[in-house]
This record gives structure tokens, sequence and C-alpha cells, in this order.
């Protein structure tokens, strides 16, 4: 059985606050209760972000990177901020927003390909 710890979601508003105030020691706090809970790998949720979602991304996933030596879950429909994440994690990751849709898997595909 594979677990995904789900804790860092842009969506509850602790997160939400660390993400805004880039404040590490909230995300990495949370990537270490779902590591030592026994994840197998830490969800980046930045949901229905509009604004800085890249650098986003690419923030949370070196922030949590330094708590954790887990693989983590890129969690965004939006295809640009995947990349950024993906960019940066240290071991293979798992892309968590790909719908069926036809814009979706002609963005994420080839990211799940190159990645």
């Amino acid at each position: 059985m594979i677990i995904i710890g789900e804790n860092i979601h842009v969506i509850a508003k602790d997160v939400s606050v660390a993400l805004r105030e880039r404040n590490m020691q909230v995300i990495q706090a949370l990537a270490r209760e779902q590591t030592q809970a026994g994840a197998n790998y830490i969800d980046l949720n930045v949901g229905p972000m509009k604004k800085d979602t890249e650098e986003t991304m690419k923030w949370l996933v070196n922030c949590v990177q330094e708590a954790t030596d887990l693989p983590l879950s890129i969690d965004t429909m939006n295809p640009v901020a995947t990349e950024a994440g993906l960019k940066f994690c240290k071991k293979r990751a798992l892309i968590n927003s790909a719908s069926g849709k036809t814009d979706s898997k002609a963005q994420m595909l080839p990211l799940a390909k190159k990645y």
C-alpha cells in the first residue's frame, strides 16, 4: 500500500498563511509529522492559487525536501507550476493532478514522460 500524506494543502488556513509568508517552520513541521506517521509520499497542493503559483511551488518543493527524504506528489492542475515543482524534486515525483480532459493530457503527459 502507498500512503500519500496530504496535509500541505493551500486551502488549509495555516498552510495558506505559511505559503504567503514563506514560513518554512510550519511547512516543514507538517512534512515531518507525515513522514513520522508513515507516509510514502508528501503531497504538495497549491490548488487554485492564481498568483505566484510557479514560484510558490518551487519554494515549497525546496522547503519540504529540507525536512524529509520522502518523494513528493506534485498536486496542481497548472502545468507551469507542476513543471516548476518537478524541476527541483530530488527524487522521482508523482504528478497528482492530471485529469482525463484533452487539454490536461496534452500538458501533463509530456511532463510525466520528461520527469
